[in-house]
Parts: structure tokens; C-alpha cells; sequence
């Protein structure tokens, strides 16, 4: 087993707590574009950031007790996540070799864990949500 999938171990089906994420153009709100993302489940803290060298996505599962409230001001893509069980994941490799996005799917408002509803983007070292619709 990776390292990747060690860490997703501790927190798959455990429910959003709290989220928190530095905006890169707060100029421009509409646009779900960040520095970081810190996901908060029970007894733990999963951040997304990003190696400017290679614009690729890290993840990181550490343990936290830390309680946060999610800010009302957070991007709607990632407030709307809070109550969510984290399903499935996807790890996505360019045609160059670079680990740029992981492809998520939630259990709740809708969904049942295993299709795929976001994908997290690197491209200039910030972190793009996109939204996937399904037809």
C-alpha cells in the first residue's frame, strides 16, 4: 500500500467537518482557485497544497483534534462540503509524469461515494475546483 492510499485510509466515510482554504484571488471570489485546502474529519486534518517546482498536488493526513469553524465567507464549492463523507478517490497523472489532480466523490446531498462530483486541479502552483457533471 502507498503512502497515498495509507492516508486516505484514515479518513474515508468520515464526514467534513470544517474546511478552510487560501484563497489566491480574493479579487475575484467567484473564481474556486486556492493556495491550500484544509479538510478537518474526526481526529484528523487532510491539506491539499502544491510543489511550485512541479505543480503537482500533495496530500497529507496528520492528526488534529482541532475543532475549526468553516468561514462563512468560503468559496460555496468547498462550504457545501461540510456534513459530506469522503467516498472514493482518483490520483490523475499528466502525459508528463506529474501527479496535477485528485478526482474526488462524497457520500450525501446527493451522492453515494463513488461517482465522481470534484476534481482539484494544479496549474501555476494553485489549486483549482472543478465542478464534474454527469449526464
Amino acid at each position: 500500500m502507498n503512502v497515498r492510499d495509507q492516508y486516505y485510509d484514515l479518513i474515508q466515510h468520515k464526514a467534513v467537518l470544517a474546511v478552510e482554504a487560501e484563497h489566491t484571488l480574493p479579487n475575484i471570489p467567484s473564481r474556486a482557485q486556492f493556495g491550500k485546502i484544509h479538510f478537518y474529519v474526526e481526529g484528523y486534518r487532510f491539506a491539499l497544497t502544491t510543489n511550485i517546482d512541479t505543480d503537482e498536488i500533495i496530500m497529507a493526513v496528520e492528526p488534529s483534534s482541532r475543532a475549526t469553524a468553516t468561514d462563512l465567507n468560503l468559496h460555496p464549492v468547498l462550504g457545501e462540503l461540510v456534513g459530506r463523507e469522503f467516498g472514493w478517490i482518483w490520483y490523475t497523472t499528466n502525459v508528463q509524469g506529474y501527479d496535477d489532480m485528485l478526482i474526488f466523490a462524497f457520500r450525501g446531498a446527493g451522492g453515494g461515494g463513488i461517482t465522481p462530483q470534484l476534481a482539484f486541479l494544479v496549474e501555476a502552483s494553485d489549486i483549482k475546483v472543478l465542478r464534474i457533471v454527469g449526464g
